[in-house]
């Protein structure tokens, strides 16, 4: 190994200042010996090239990275100026962390704008809470921004897996909400969230227990966030109906693939609008359109200037009703909506002329149907 041997283990990461050159072992200057070793090894060049052309540290999928490498690698990158090198993504995903490798890779995570540590990890609340603890006291140190927790669909998954055979034994619904707990803590520290199939393989439902509980939805309705994705998540009205004032605050919010929102949700949506209401952005993609929900997503016209409705099922009259004020020119004139994406969307004839007239009202493409325009979602 080409630092190990040179680092003390009871050595303490220092996230105010920079590592120097100076302060790491002397094999730094070959830059071509493995910093990780394994069937995929990485060197201290590799890390170098993907930071400068890319800005991405691109961990994912190593699982049995030694302690005493990951050590090496968060040291090495601490050495690197920031100002030289674009720390924009560490992806840590399925790397199976536990509490204690993700307290060691905590000051280099905090060093770029977006972390990813979903798919298979071992870590519990504990990790987090340390995690929170760092970001409380170092976070005007801080440069990360973006947290991307994202569930799998792993047989028997469980966000903190653990191996098939104890999932039974595993502590329930208490060890889970203390996990999602960890991740409200860590919120005021940040401004963009993506929890992408999160609850949905936690299995909430099959134990009899309501995401709806969750104190989640209040923690982000005191936040700050300006971009939450719940995609694949098993969001129902009264989710939508709890978390609505923090929803509305967001700039971009991503509810798709979420089947259970019915027009009650939607209404939960629309109805608390205000001064206050920030969100700009609203991607529901693969979803289903009542009539009653379009005329519910209609409202939201006030506040959106992008909708992406790709590849959703528009059922009986739907798309019309979204659509009917956007036919006449002093109500367009009233709506803050620039663009609305209807790609992949199966549509009627008359839903498409419908649409061409209205672009040709608006004078330019309002409404998007081509798969080659620019697309909405992040």
């Amino acid at each position: 190994n080409l630092f190990a041997t040179n680092i003390s283990p009871t050595r303490s990461f220092d996230v105010e200042k920079e590592i120097s050159i100076e302060e790491l072992p002397p094999d730094i200057a070959n830059v071509d010996a493995n910093i990780i070793s394994g069937k995929e090894p990485l060197t201290c060049k590799q890390i170098k090239e993907n930071l400068d052309k890319k800005g991405i540290l691109d961990l994912h999928g190593r699982q049995k990275i030694p302690e005493d490498e990951l050590k090496n690698v968060v040291f090495f990158v601490l050495s690197l100026n920031s100002k030289k090198f674009n720390k924009s993504e560490l992806n840590m995903n399925d790397t199976r962390l536990t509490d204690s490798y993700l307290e060691i890779m905590v000051p280099m995570a905090s060093r770029f704008k977006m972390l990813k540590i979903g798919g298979e990890q071992q870590f519990t609340e504990d990790g987090l809470e340390k995690f929170t603890k760092h970001l409380r006291k170092h976070g005007n140190k801080s440069k990360l921004k973006r947290l991307e927790m994202h569930g799998t669909k792993v047989e028997n998954f469980q966000f903190v897996k653990k191996a098939a055979e104890e999932f039974d034994a595993f502590e329930g619904m208490t060890e889970k909400i203390h996990l999602i707990n960890g991740i409200s803590d860590m919120l005021p520290y940040l401004q963009e969230v993506s929890l992408n199939g999160f609850l949905k393989y936690s299995t909430f439902d099959t134990r009899n227990y309501e995401a709806e509980n969750l104190g989640l939805w209040s923690c982000i309705n005191s936040s700050s966030l300006t971009s939450l994705s719940i995609r694949d998540c098993n969001i129902t009205d009264s989710i939508l109906a709890k978390g609505s004032e923090g929803f509305l605050k967001m700039c971009t919010f991503d509810l798709s693939e979420n089947p259970r929102i019915t027009a009650k949700g939607w209404k939960e949506m629309s109805s608390n609008i205000s001064q206050a209401t920030k969100l700009q952005h609203l991607v529901y993609q693969q979803g289903i359109i009542s009539e009653a929900s379009a005329k519910c997503i209609r409202d939201l016209f006030s506040c959106l200037n992008n909708l992406d409705l790709a590849q959703c099922k528009f059922e009986g009259n739907s798309l019309q009703i979204l659509l009917e004020n956007m036919q006449h020119i002093d109500e367009l004139s009233k709506m803050k909506i620039e663009r609305i994406s209807l790609k992949n969307c199966s549509l009627k004839k008359t839903d498409q002329e419908r649409i061409e007239a209205i672009n040709n009202i608006h004078g330019a493409s309002l409404i998007i149907l081509d798969v080659q325009e620019k697309e909405l979602k992040r």
